[in-house]
């Protein structure tokens, strides 16, 4: 096959007065090449078969300036809506494992921050810009942890588009994370015995919540209190692992919410375990 060539595509069409499908060559010339990686490429160029063969051309000669290395292969890309780019992003992280809550912030916090600056293309994403979404969030108190997440989420897509090669350098490598260390905004510290009383009080007549009556949770809290476990952690127990209690009156819990291979060792409680069994069994 010659390096490339013309031609008109097949397609069907209905015949508006038998209404019968009909097989004919479309309107507009179609382009064939080969690319500089020597993969066989198609476009669509014009109906005029002049201007269709002038605009093959202007392919052949980009492929024959990118062979020569006079041409940047990523051009084509950082031509693409930023849209584009970012609903691939997503797509690229659902393929990893990572979880539907990491992906879902992970794109909402960069999509807020494209929204923010109305970037369009690549070239939009600035150091500049970041800087300043990340300075509002500080003059409008948020937290320095939560200005580190949406940097995470730029860098992130930064860096991927250089990887996949959409872009040839990553504008943001150089930004760095603020200390968390000098805005600390929580000390997190075991509760006083008036405070977990009264926890374990509280307890005793809630409501039913993830499916343990109030009185039933109570002893939830006991074996839970000194982890840092939030609430799903402890109510949904991992349904492939069994409890196992142990020499030393100690139950090891397996927790779906945490990593797999996360286990919490806990006081043994009869009836904790219990719940805790009846629910993995589900």
């Amino acid at each position: 096959m010659r390096m490339a060539s013309l031609y008109r595509k097949s397609v069907v069409v209905t015949d508006p007065t038998t209404g019968e499908k009909i097989k004919t060559q479309s309107k507009k010339w179609w382009g064939q090449f080969k690319d500089a990686n020597g993969r066989l490429r198609r476009h669509p160029l014009a109906v005029d078969k002049m201007a269709a063969h002038a605009m093959l051309n202007t392919y052949v000669k980009r492929v024959e300036r990118e062979k020569a290395g006079l041409v940047d292969p990523t051009d084509e890309q950082r031509k693409q809506p930023l849209s584009v780019h970012v609903a691939e992003f997503k797509a690229h992280q659902e393929n990893k494992n990572l979880t539907a809550k990491q992906i879902k912030e992970t794109h909402s916090q960069l999509q807020t921050i494209a929204a923010a600056f109305k970037w369009q293309r690549i070239a939009d994403i600035s150091v500049g810009s970041i800087m300043d979404f990340l300075g509002k969030l500080r003059r409008d108190g948020r937290s320095a942890q939560t200005c580190n997440h949406y940097l995470k989420a730029v860098k992130t897509f930064s860096r991927w588009l250089v990887w996949d090669r959409r872009t040839p350098y990553d504008s943001l490598a150089h930004l760095s994370r603020f200390n968390v260390a000098a805005d600390w905004r929580h000390d997190r510290q075991a509760l006083s015995q008036e405070e977990f009383t009264r926890l374990v009080d509280a307890a005793k007549v809630g409501k039913r919540f993830e499916g343990i009556r109030g009185a039933a949770s109570m002893r939830f809290h006991r074996p839970d209190s000194g982890l840092g476990l939030i609430d799903k952690a402890v109510a949904a127990p991992s349904r492939c692992h069994t409890p196992i209690v142990s020499s030393i009156r100690t139950a090891s819990l397996h927790s779906r919410a945490k990593s797999p291979d996360f286990v919490m060792a806990t006081p043994h409680f009869p009836c904790a375990l219990k719940i805790a069994n009846a629910r993995a069994r589900r």
